[in-house]
């Protein structure tokens, strides 16, 4: 079960309603020789199915990563814009930010593994003059 949706692990088909005489039926008739290829209770059925799982994770994962990524960077966004507001510096600044943000990130995160993912992070920062601009007049109606 995937978000209420019944998923095929081996074609990653879903199957319209979850009950198992539908499974069974799909099984069998889409994946005939998984019997045969892969005997029940043994060892390569079991690695079979753990990597099917591991891959239909990865794939995922590939999708969450990047919305959780773009929300992170907009709520810095609003943070940095927050900042300019409180000390009442010209929306211009941002660019000043951005850039010193960047720079910094480079020699504090060198020898950083996800130094890439975290730089394509700041790099993605939304910081220009109207955006500031509209997270303020967001952040002054609430």
């Amino acid at each position: 079960m995937v978000k209420d949706k019944c998923i095929c692990l081996i074609c990653r088909a879903s199957v319209a309603i979850p009950k198992r005489g539908n499974l069974e039926r799909h099984h069998k008739t889409v994946h005939k020789n998984y019997e045969k290829d892969f005997p029940p209770q043994s060892k390569l059925r079991k690695r079979k199915v753990r990597d099917l799982i591991s891959c239909l994770k990865k794939e995922q994962t590939m999708f969450t990563r990047p919305a959780k990524q773009s929300k992170a960077t907009t709520i810095a966004s609003f943070k940095i814009s927050h900042i300019l507001a409180k000390h009442k510096k010209p929306f211009e600044d941002e660019s000043v930010a951005k850039e010193a943000f960047i720079e910094a990130g480079e020699t504090l995160l060198g020898d950083f593994k996800n130094r890439i993912d975290i730089m394509s992070a700041i790099r993605e920062l939304q910081l220009s003059r109207p955006t500031v601009t509209r997270r303020i007049e967001v952040m002054s109606q609430a």
